[in-house]
């Protein structure tokens, strides 16, 4: 770890109160000598989604919350509405008993107890603060916490670079002697961003342990040559941190029972603004967007997020400009121009009327909801209009998902409106002589060869959908089949057909093409299944002598199959059989006829048209995600992991210890250790049983909304 005395106090203080944020906000009393709750029984089947609209209001120390007080123009806003409600509905969640189970609590004891050493060797030694300490901040923080972005300024700076020599034409000069471009070394004027961010929380009481630990980080700056210096503004006093060569100071001090932490002042000095002059600024509750999906949420929400996004886009391109101006990358002409064709391509993909994005999280019990809008007034414009424009109230691909699939995700999309959206940014970004000659030239060629036009032949034969199908039936892939090339999540497309009597002509004319370019030869082989037709890509069997044969889901990479009415694409092909089965009826029956599916949807459903429906069986992911992390741990998974783990490397930091690239300070047998006791699945099970998530996206006057709705199984 990089050594902390050379870090500025600003990284220690905010670094320390993020820890103590996060403690509050995870309970740390969880983990610290609690008896652990009874761990469920486990059940057959999932419980019945149950109705959750009734929330505890928000109580807040102050009595206002802190988007009362700050501007409405600021880039960024996350916030928890109250440490300590979200902390006791997280214990109430699964994952909540989860943390208490006895098996886990070996686990996560061990955990601790290894970061606790790292902590103490890394940070305790050099500022005199403990991982204790700090814990016990979780009692501190109760109230609101916000994280504030307030801008970002551009700095004008000085910076040595090698910048590339020009010719009286004002292009590069290449030496054709040398093969390169010929450099001379300059000093230029760079720009550099510089944040301008505040991150608050409310300490209604054991304040004196905070200004213990502050007194602690101030004695420390003092000794690495900080100075310290106490000013005040409006009438609220604060200190700031600052060295002679840094522009940037760090401020920290109280307003009422807020503690603050802010990079510069001036965040600072609007929030106080607000604070002081409500009636004097513009609020961010006062925000449209902002206001609809907050009210919306009512006082149930714990968590609140805004983005303002033009800030963002200016900034960002500004960034760009400057740099590349200063490091004389481009020419002002070039600069002109790409500023031009930014502006251009922005608009056409339809985000040039992208106002903010605001986001809300509520939980109750084993159910959370979350709601976002993308705040874009009035009609959608380029791919955005092809992606958003054409909503619907019942997805045809879903006959094709098998009930048990782990995740299930389907958007609208016309894929006419679509290539007509990136032709027009391609056509956006080149000259009309380069557009012309290397993009349409080539795409007429490849038309003239197909005897097909892309877009009113191939394209318009499917439907205004496509969906993709995680994991359907399918257990993750062993170490074995993994080493050899195998995905550890198996993937399906699947398209609606819209001219069932033009798809067989479309396919042959492709295929014929295709095996031109390969020798005359497809690289597909048909097969026969029931009354589908599967085409298949085989991988060559390279079977080593006295090994196995190559299994099917590794040699068999990808394969699909279409009927009158669907196309489906799978990785590796044999899902194919898995959604041919669920299409006759056979198998785990599909998802659109899963009662429990249908009661998730009815909780959410908020529109009856949406563009975009998203279902994941969380319990399945979880068991898929601990399979995989498990395989990581088993010997011969990849060379020189003898013992399951990655192997050693040489002494980095310097303490006499081996270490991993992925585990720095910490040495190999302590982990190793640690990921022996990782509980198997058998113990996570029983909190996630009937663990489910949906979630749609639908169009509003106001922009695009999301909503999602997750259920925790167990009760």
């Amino acid at each position: 770890m990089k050594n902390l005395k050379a870090m500025s106090p600003a990284g220690k203080l905010l670094g320390i109160l993020s820890l103590a944020v996060l403690a509050a906000l995870a309970g740390w009393s969880l983990s610290c000598g609690k008896s652990p709750d009874k761990p469920p029984a486990e059940k057959s089947a999932a419980p019945e989604v149950k109705p959750v609209e009734t929330f505890a209001p928000v109580t807040s120390t102050l009595g206002v919350n802190f988007d009362k007080f700050i501007p409405d123009n600021v880039y960024i806003y996350i916030s928890v509405d109250n440490i300590a409600r979200l902390s006791d509905s997280y214990k109430q969640s699964a994952f909540g008993k989860l943390w208490n189970d006895p098996e886990v609590k070996k686990f996560t004891e061990k955990a601790v107890e290894l970061f606790q050493k790292e902590f103490t060797k890394n940070i305790a030694k050099e500022t005199n603060i403990t991982f204790n300490e700090i814990a016990s901040l979780a009692e501190v923080f109760t109230g609101q916490a916000a994280f504030v972005l307030d801008r970002i300024e551009l700095k004008n700076v000085k910076k040595q670079t090698k910048r590339p020599v020009r010719g009286a034409n004002g292009r590069p000069i290449y030496d054709e002697e040398t093969r390169s471009y010929k450099y001379e070394d300059v000093e230029v004027a760079d720009v550099e961003p510089v944040p301008h961010l505040i991150l608050m929380a409310e300490t209604a009481k054991n304040r004196e342990k905070l200004d213990g630990l502050l007194e602690k980080i101030t004695k420390s700056a003092a000794e690495n040559g900080t100075l310290k210096k106490e000013e005040n503004y409006k009438g609220v006093p604060y200190f700031t941190f600052y060295r002679k060569q840094e522009s940037t100071n760090l401020a920290y001090g109280y307003i009422g029972d807020i503690f603050f932490v802010s990079f510069g002042d001036k965040a600072l000095k609007r929030v106080i603004d607000g604070y002081k002059q409500p009636a004097e600024v513009k609020a961010l509750s006062a925000k449209p967007a902002y206001q609809k999906l907050t009210a919306n949420a009512g006082s149930g929400r714990h968590m609140t997020f805004y983005a303002n996004i033009p800030p963002f886009i200016s900034i960002m391109k500004s960034f760009f400009v400057k740099s590349q101006l200063s490091a004389g990358s481009r020419t002002p002409e070039e600069l002109d121009d790409f500023n031009k064709k930014f502006d251009k391509v922005i608009d056409l993909c339809g985000l040039g009327g992208l106002k903010s994005i605001a986001g809300v999280y509520r939980a109750e019990g084993n159910s959370f909801i979350s709601e976002c809008l993308i705040e874009m007034p009035g009609a959608r414009k380029g791919i955005l209009a092809a992606l958003t424009g054409d909503p619907v109230s019942e997805f045809k691909t879903i006959k094709a998902v098998p009930a048990d699939t782990m995740a299930y995700t389907a958007g609208a999309v016309s894929f006419t409106k679509l290539y007509d959206g990136i032709m027009d940014i391609i056509a956006g970004i080149m000259t009309r002589e380069e557009y012309e000659n290397s993009v349409k030239g080539e795409m007429a060629q490849t038309e003239e060869k197909l005897g097909l036009k892309i877009k009113e032949d191939i394209l318009s034969v499917f439907g205004n959908e496509i969906a993709i199908i995680m994991n359907a039936g399918k257990t993750p892939a062993s170490p074995q089949t993994m080493a050899m090339g195998a995905s550890p999540f198996n993937m399906a497309f699947v398209i609606p057909i819209a001219k069932p009597e033009a798809v067989k002509n479309v396919h042959d004319q492709i295929i014929k093409l295709i095996s031109e370019d390969s020798h005359g030869k497809s690289p597909f082989v048909e097969r026969q299944y029931d009354s589908f037709t599967f085409y298949v890509m085989e991988m060559p069997d390279h079977q080593m002598e006295g090994q196995p044969p190559m299994p099917e889901e590794v040699r068999e990479m990808m394969g699909y199959f279409f009927t009158k009415e669907l196309f489906v694409y799978a990785m590796p092909a044999s899902n194919l059989k898995i959604i041919a089965d669920t299409l006759s009826g056979k198998g785990a029956g599909s998802l659109a006829a899963d009662p429990d599916f249908a009661k998730l949807l009815a909780r959410n459903k908020v529109s009856e048209k949406t563009v975009l429906l998203s279902y994941t069986n969380l319990e399945k992911y979880i068991e898929n995600m601990l399979s995989m992390f498990g395989m990581f741990t088993q010997p011969g998974m990849m060379p020189g992991m003898e013992d399951g783990l990655m192997p050693d490397i040489e002494d980095d930091d310097g303490d006499g210890h081996k270490h991993t690239p992925s585990r720095p300070g910490m040495k190999e047998d302590e982990f190793a250790k640690l990921m022996k006791q990782m509980p198997k699945w058998d113990t996570f099970k029983k909190y996630f049983i009937g663990c489910k998530a949906v979630g749609q996206i639908y169009p509003t006057p106001d922009g695009i909304m999301f909503r999602s709705f997750t259920h925790m199984g167990a009760e």
